[in-house]
């Protein structure tokens, strides 16, 4: 991404979020100098689905290199395969690094390199032995049971006497190794830090401090491999002048810890652990958080109403709706497949299409049959106005209830046909406007005039059974 494309396309205002944490971190670390602490931080950025941490991280990426830094980008469930995170994290450090270094020779890199693999190695080997046979080998363990076994219902005194000496034999033994080998870690791990304090200061003039390290949907992880991770730059990397960035839907991140430790783990304070502090976005306003969601959508097949483009139109449904911000990014997500899937030439309109994708994204029955009471059950009684759906009757324009309209548009629709519907002008001022669309549809549909022994009919009519089809798509 070039410095003319980063946050191009930004929204939601996230390039002020990363302005600001940038000269915070920083600020922060000086700070920590003064204080005679370790110049090192771990940010979490706390924000839910569809709240844009990808795009926040990869554009702050790409900020924070215009400005001279050194950024390593790790995605932790695409390396989430890897048998230590550690290797994951070096990975990444040494691609940034390698070709900043004011060092000609690669002997630090090298080293550093050779040290991480040593506490990854040793992690893999597993310092720590829980079971005799793991101690002692099986012969010992079956010595052991046959020592004890042999004495049968008559055991004796010195029988069990013999067995516990045997046993706290093994313990001393193997005690004094796991100490030492408790010892070497320790040594090796200050070795690793003393590595990546030295290649950090080994950077060319021209590039500033600190490093950075982003990292990237921990919270899709497996448990154990995102508790391994936070492990890992908790105890390696509190190392001058590197700071860590992580971008986390920070409530999945408890539920996955919880399914490791158990639903009575307090995962939320096991988490402030590891982070020196969190930031949460702001929540998104729904208009500018439609308006990006449907930035990849073509809305030429979309009809929203007279005034209002698509976005606006279903920023206002959803809005009127209360919709979540993750609702929101379900529901347009199966708006997108709707256009993917359309195969008409004329437009759909929102006006159905809407409401029958928030009972698909609800879990609620899509049927025309039950549309208003469902609606109504689920989310409270509605009153969808502001739509811009109306008529204009001596320079008064008359404002429709989306629910009154919609009602009015499914009867008229799935009930007669376009042709009979289009050449009425009685009835309500409401049908000047349903009849405006399903013109509109015919025109788009039969541009050459429809076929008089064969009256067409809307194809709102298969509106229910194509969002079904559609909403049985989901990501991944």
């Amino acid at each position: 991404m070039t410095r003319s494309a980063a946050w191009s396309s930004d929204l939601l205002d996230r390039k002020s979020d990363a302005l600001f944490l940038i000269d915070f971190i920083v600020r922060k670390l000086d700070e920590r100098e003064r204080r005679q602490s370790v110049r090192s931080f771990v940010l979490n950025i706390d924000a839910g689905w569809g709240q844009g941490k990808t795009y926040f991280l990869e554009n702050l990426r790409t900020t924070l290199q215009d400005s001279q830094y050194v950024v390593a980008y790790i995605n932790a469930w695409r390396d989430d395969h890897a048998e230590d995170p550690l290797l994951s994290v070096m990975n990444a450090i040494e691609g940034e690094v390698s070709g900043r270094s004011a060092v000609t020779s690669k002997k630090p890199l090298n080293k550093f390199t050779r040290i991480g693999g040593q506490v990854a190695a040793a992690a893999a080997k597993g310092l720590v032995k829980q079971t005799i046979t793991r101690y002692a080998g099986e012969d010992t363990l079956k010595e052991l049971s046959e020592l004890i076994g042999s004495a049968g219902a008559d055991a004796t005194k010195s029988a069990s006497e013999e067995a516990a000496k045997k046993i706290g034999e093994i313990y001393d033994s193997e005690g004094k190794l796991l100490l030492e080998k408790f010892r070497l870690g320790q040594k090796t791990i200050l070795e690793f830090k003393k590595q990546m304090a030295e290649l950090v200061a080994s950077f060319k003039p021209e590039y500033k401090k600190p490093l950075f390290v982003l990292v990237d949907e921990l919270d899709r992880c497996r448990p154990p491999y995102a508790v391994a991770l936070l492990e890992r730059i908790k105890h390696l990397f509190d190392v001058d002048d590197v700071v860590f960035v992580m971008a986390t839907d920070t409530e999945q991140l408890r539920h996955s810890i919880a399914a490791l430790y158990g639903v009575n783990f307090a995962a939320g304070r096991y988490l402030l652990r590891f982070f020196d502090q969190t930031y949460r976005f702001e929540d998104a306003a729904i208009d500018d958080f439609v308006r990006q969601q449907f930035s990849d959508i073509d809305q030429s097949k979309l009809y929203g109403s007279p005034e209002l483009k698509p976005a606006e139109f279903s920023a206002r449904a959803f809005k009127a709706f209360n919709l979540s911000l993750r609702d929101v990014e379900q529901c347009t997500d199966i708006i997108r497949n709707c256009v993917t899937a359309w195969s008409f030439k004329n437009p759909i309109v929102l006006l159905v299409l809407v409401p029958l994708v928030i009972l698909q994204q609800q879990r609620m029955e899509v049927s025309y049959g039950t549309i208003r009471e469902r609606l109504s059950e689920r989310l409270g009684p509605i009153r969808w106005v502001n739509l811009d759906f109306y008529v204009r009757d001596q320079n008064r324009r008359h404002l429709f209830d989306g629910l009154d309209l919609l009602q009015q548009f499914v009867d008229l629709a799935i009930s007669n046909s376009i042709p009979q519907i289009t050449n009425e002008q009685d009835g309500p001022a409401a049908h000047r406007v349903i009849r405006e669309i399903l013109i509109h549809e015919m025109s788009a549909r039969f541009p050459g005039g429809y076929p008089s022994y064969d009256p067409p009919m809307s194809v709102v009519r298969g509106y229910p059974a194509f969002v079904r089809s559609v909403g049985r798509l989901t990501p991944g």
